[in-house]
């Protein structure tokens, strides 16, 4: 008897994804448990199955038969197995739109693939494959092709008559001038459908106020009217004792309920927007579009591979973390930024990230940290890295083996720039730190300017890092001063500031600060006609350093939109125990700032 249930399901075997598991398979390992033969109630009898999921596993071959027991199959995942063939009567999956066989040990595609004519998506990478199957152009329905990493002798001009083909990725040597060619044959076959949701969407923030506020009588009034009861209070007296935060009479244009809201949105769209940049990290704007389909993005965990691996779904990357840790920072000392408090955080933020952190020059820094024993001490607040000549107080003798001489110490320095110089990527990781410190006194941006740039030097040293870290912190003021989106347009042209002397290779760097601050600038159009969701789709689908630019974006987007206008769908797709840590933080922050 047929289970009418199958048609809805997804039938999976395999193991559960972890980063060692990862490793050990791709490394080719024989690895226990796994399949070898596909499994006997898929070939006894007819299924209503769907989607077929086989794959990290060892399967060598499939059954001929298998279109017949199959005969619904909509999705076909195969990848990281060892097929060496595909059977010719792969044809029989008549209904079949998505094929993945990438990280196979296919040296062809039976020319049969080609009568597949509802196939939309095709994953065939990292695979042995010389050359495409005669009749490629039969497959008219197929939308995106992926090829990379096949030893391909040409690719078939066939591709270019196929009506709804808009990614093509392929390896060298065939040039990447190819896909634009094809892409603009079928431009107007593929004009994108929008299809944003117009209707109002209102989130409340979980505000579960703290003491400070147990005495005052919330319903005597609007919030905004004790708010500032609360500011004349400070000013009067001096007394920040219990709001050590709350911003001075007319620091910002919004009244505290739009205060409160774009605070809460400025962290939450930072959490949002790391989470959603795992999902095109390190990938080039093409096979983005190639893996997701941007009318549908979602806080889910990516195709599987060395970088998505690490995190499961609605989990944040070590980006929020980093941004959190200045946040903690900021709030345990009332908003005095101390760098050496900063330091001490992010070293513990290190441990927890250290396999995850891509950034280069942090990973440098904190190895540095921790391999001479160095003991951060209370002395003067002039310490700007951990690279620099600590004071010895009291460790001559317990750390004499460890301590470097000045020449030591300019040596590390001198390698610690030049990584900075020949590796864009790192430099972005400055940025996410800013989110956290921008809160404090938000209403003077000469102190905002100096805060950035001190905790900034603490880890990153070159011109970019520095002017890129303050120029986002001083936006973030603004917009919680009260500005709106026009001073981003207007500061469109900042993030290139040439002739203040940034080296050419930096600023034209995909991975560098001033790269993620202008993906930023270009989807401020985005917000303006779709808002929060148009804008972080944007980014995202722009890959490379995307879980930092889509962190960034989202804090400044997210604060322009306000918490109550950000995506439910996502707020909802963020893990529960990141929301719970999230929510405390931002009531603590609020707390502290007097915001009812």
């Amino acid at each position: 008897m047929l289970a009418v249930e199958e048609k809805e399901a997804c039938f999976k075997r395999g193991p559960e994804l972890t980063t060692e598991l990862y490793r050990r398979h791709t490394k080719g390992e024989e690895l226990p448990g796994l399949l070898t033969v596909v499994p006997d109630c898929l070939t006894y009898r007819v299924c209503l199955y769907r989607a077929l999921d086989l794959s990290f596993n060892l399967l060598q071959d499939l059954p001929s038969d298998l279109p017949l027991t199959l005969p619904h199959l909509v999705s076909l995942n195969l990848s990281h197995n060892r097929l060496s063939s595909i059977p010719d009567s792969i044809f029989g999956f008549l209904h079949l739109r998505e094929l993945n066989v990438s990280h196979n040990n296919l040296s062809e595609l039976p020319p049969s693939i080609c009568l597949l004519d509802k196939l939309r998506k095709m994953n065939a990478s990292d695979n042995q494959i010389h050359r495409l199957p005669p009749g490629i152009e039969q497959l008219q329905s197929l939308e995106k092709l992926n090829l990379l990493n096949n030893p391909l002798l040409h690719i078939p001009l066939a591709l270019g008559g196929l009506p709804r083909l808009s990614v093509v990725l392929a390896p060298p040597p065939h040039p990447r001038p190819l896909l634009p060619h094809l892409r603009a044959c079928h431009a107007a076959a593929m004009a994108a459908k929008s299809g944003q949701d117009s209707r109002p969407q209102v989130n409340s923030f979980p505000r579960v106020r703290g003491p400070v506020f147990d005495s005052k009588i919330l319903n005597a009034g609007s919030a905004q009217s004790l708010f500032s009861q609360m500011q004349a209070q400070a000013v009067q007296t001096g007394n920040r004792l219990l709001t050590p935060l709350i911003p001075p009479l007319g620091a910002s244009t919004l009244d505290a309920e739009r205060l409160g809201d774009v605070l809460a949105g400025m962290v939450w769209g930072l959490v949002i927007g790391d989470t959603l940049g795992q999902l095109t990290v390190g990938l080039d704007p093409e096979e983005a579009e190639f893996h997701y389909c941007k009318e549908s993005l979602g806080l889910v965990r990516g195709v599987p591979d060395e970088k998505r691996v690490l995190w499961d779904a609605g989990q944040p990357s070590p980006v929020t973390h980093l941004a959190l840790a200045t946040l903690d920072s900021v709030l345990t000392w009332g908003g005095v930024i101390d760098e050496l408090d900063y330091m001490k955080r992010l070293h513990q933020w290190w441990e927890v990230w250290e396999e995850a952190s891509m950034s280069q020059t942090l990973v440098h820094v904190l190895k540095e940290y921790s391999s001479a024993g160095l003991r951060l001490v209370e002395v003067e607040k002039q310490a700007t890295t951990v690279l620099k000549d600590f004071q010895e107080q009291n460790n001559t003798e317990q750390h004499c083996g460890n301590i470097k001489s000045p020449s030591d110490q300019q040596d590390e320095q001198q390698a610690h720039e030049e990584a900075t110089e020949k590796d864009g990527e790192e430099d972005c990781y400055c940025l996410p730190p800013m989110v956290g410190l921008a809160v404090a006194q938000f209403h003077d941006l000469d102190e905002v300017h100096s805060n950035a740039l001190r905790i900034c030097e603490a880890t990153h040293k070159s011109l970019e890092a520095r002017e890129g870290a303050t120029e986002l912190a001083i936006l973030l003021a603004r917009i919680l001063q009260g500005k709106g989106l026009e001073q981003l347009g207007d500061r469109g042209n900042h993030p290139v500031k040439k002739e203040q002397g940034c080296k050419e290779n930096a600023s034209n760097s995909s991975f560098g600060s001033f790269a993620v601050l202008g993906t930023v600038v270009a989807a401020a159009q985005n917000f303006k006609e779709a808002g929060f969701k148009g804008a972080l789709t944007k980014v995202a689908m722009e890959g490379g350093s995307a879980t930092v630019s889509g962190a960034v974006a989202g804090a400044v987007f997210g604060a322009l939109a306000g918490y109550s206008n950000l995506p439910a769908s996502w707020l909802g797709q963020v893990e529960a125990n990141v929301k719970e840590a999230v929510d405390k933080r931002i009531n603590h922050l609020l707390d502290l700032m007097g915001i009812p």
